[in-house]
């Protein structure tokens, strides 16, 4: 099985909630937090920064939403759904690949 690369997309993160642009053809992505913390929900729902509501994330670390080891799996309904937030008062950026 080949993967693809399908897009790219550099995001935002500030004190309101953001969502991904998914490409059509994306199935899964590699998202890496470039210069802040940030909090992220899986579910659809708007994180919060507060301890216990939502998942941490550190500079350097790696959501993989990973179709290419696992071709059975087809992550689009996730990425639709997930949506980030600052941490602290710091505007983070994310570093976004989609693949196929």
């Amino acid at each position: 099985m080949s993967v693809n690369n399908v897009g790219y997309q550099g995001l935002a993160v500030t004190a309101s909630a953001v969502s991904l642009t998914v490409p059509a053809a994306a199935k899964g992505a590699s998202i890496v937090v470039q210069t802040a913390q940030v909090c992220y929900r899986e579910d659809g729902t708007a994180p919060v920064a507060a301890a216990g509501s939502s998942t941490v994330l550190n500079v350097g670390d790696e959501l993989a939403y990973d179709s290419w080891t696992h071709p059975g799996n087809n992550w689009r309904s996730v990425l639709k759904k997930v949506q980030f937030i600052e941490y602290t008062a710091t505007d983070a950026k994310l570093s976004i690949h989609y693949y196929d």
